[in-house]
């Protein structure tokens, strides 16, 4: 594996993270038009339309960095089993102060699977484990590449404790097999070549997945649903590599795999990994020539710009190194120097278990300072003014107490009365007109 690939990678996955943080879940189009362009980590206030319970702390990643940080150190402390590392995660959570409360302790911002995830290792929430989507996993992948051997089955192991979705486990797969394409000791790849490691990984997973489909259902994931998804990665990659615009991609995607959602979008920053992915490996095809922009144009995307911006973030720093990233994205990184020892440790295979203590520690007062700030605007917030009712809507919530109050006897009397003068008791006219 290339010099310093790990440490670069981590690094690159928590910047992409916190930057993506401040305009997760913001359309592209209100992005542009409250913050303009994006060139560093933004303060998502004026963004938020009085919402100010969403608003996070500038340069602050997520509970997707925590569990990435956190899930390395564990692999890369002993080298463990797959289920061991597992195993780590849950009794690291659950010795963690508060897990299991409504603010989950040490993570800020989970998902609803991580949210599950970190309640069961708590031992507060039930230990069933949800079939849906998680985008936020994928770069998880990124957290086993200390691992010398079986990857592919800590993988399996890792994302299965949090989902049975097949398509969130198939991109795992793609996804840490492409990191390790691009982290080869030959020339990684660059510019539409970054397709042709997509497609290969494609490949080579399913040939994992078949030489190894016990271990696929021993992580309780069906192994043919797992073959039938890296096929349509394969094939999604190979149709976006082609596309001649963001926007041509976009529509592509959108159009395979809308079909296979109940609720059909058009925008490919969702959460969903058949759609993200393949995205932001577009994006990060189409900035090539601008890696120093990369990250700023996949945040600018917005909808699910916490997970898509840490993807293109662990690309970034396969392809070229941490010096691709700006001064600004690296020097006001929240717990900068922290987050670079860890990864400098994980690049030498030199993590202890007091580097997690600290670590959880440290986690800690980030987060509570982050709420704390938090509290302080929404209380300072101006209030949201409620729209006024309509004159109809007013005389309706009048007169519901009156019908409310009425015995059954009245209810009776009232309905004789209008079917003997020719009017349906039930029909809505009539309701509304009462």
């Amino acid at each position: 594996m290339r010099h310093n690939a790990i440490r670069d990678i981590t690094m690159g996955t928590i910047i992409g993270d916190a930057l993506g943080s401040g305009v997760d879940g913001l359309g592209k189009g209100h992005i542009r038009a409250i913050f303009g362009g994006i060139a560093g980590y933004i303060d998502p206030a004026r963004g938020l339309k009085g919402k100010m319970e969403r608003w996070r702390m500038p340069g602050l990643y997520t509970s997707l960095g925590q569990l990435l940080l956190i899930t390395a150190m564990s692999a890369g402390m002993h080298r463990r089993a797959p289920q061991g590392i597992v195993r780590h995660l849950q009794e690291l959570i659950g010795r963690m102060p508060g897990a299991g409360d409504v603010d989950h302790g040490i993570f800020r911002s989970p998902d609803f699977i991580e949210r599950r995830f970190i309640n069961a290792s708590a031992g507060t929430a039930e230990s069933s484990i949800p079939s849906i989507p998680g985008l936020r996993l994928l770069p998880l992948a990124a957290s086993l590449l200390p691992l010398r051997t079986d990857r592919e089955t800590a993988i399996l192991t890792l994302i299965s404790s949090f989902t049975r979705d097949p398509a969130t486990a198939a991109g795992a797969l793609l996804f840490g097999r492409i990191l390790e394409l691009l982290c080869g000791d030959d020339t990684p790849p660059e510019g539409t070549l970054l397709f042709e490691a997509a497609i290969v990984a494609a490949g080579d997973c399913s040939s994992a997945v078949r030489e190894a489909h016990h271990r696929v259902f021993d992580a309780g994931i069906n192994s043919d649903s797992l073959l039938r998804s890296l096929e349509l990665y394969g094939i999604l990659c190979s149709g976006v590599k082609d596309a001649r615009s963001l926007a041509s991609a976009e529509e592509f995607l959108c159009a395979q795999v809308n079909p296979l959602l109940t609720n059909p979008v058009r925008r490919a920053t969702v959460n969903h990994p058949f759609l993200a992915l393949p995205f932001v490996l577009s994006l990060c095809t189409i900035m090539s020539h601008d890696p120093h922009g990369m990250l700023f144009t996949v945040a600018a995307e917005g909808g699910a710009a916490s997970p898509c911006t840490a993807l293109a973030g662990a690309l970034l720093g396969a392809l070229h190194g941490i010096d691709a990233f700006t001064p600004v994205l690296r020097d006001t990184l929240v717990n900068k120097q922290r987050i670079q020892s860890i990864a400098a440790s994980l690049q030498r295979g030199a993590v202890t278990a007091d580097d997690i203590d600290r670590f959880i520690t440290a986690e800690a007062q980030l987060t509570k300072k982050e709420a704390e700030e938090r509290r302080a605007r929404m209380k300072h917030a101006p209030k949201r003014e409620r729209p006024r009712p309509s004159d109809r809507r007013r005389e309706s919530d009048l007169a519901r107490p009156v019908i409310e109050s009425w015995t059954k006897l009245d209810r009776a009397r009232w309905k004789r009365e209008k079917r003997r003068s020719g009017v349906d008791p039930n029909s809505r006219e009539d309701h509304e007109d009462d």
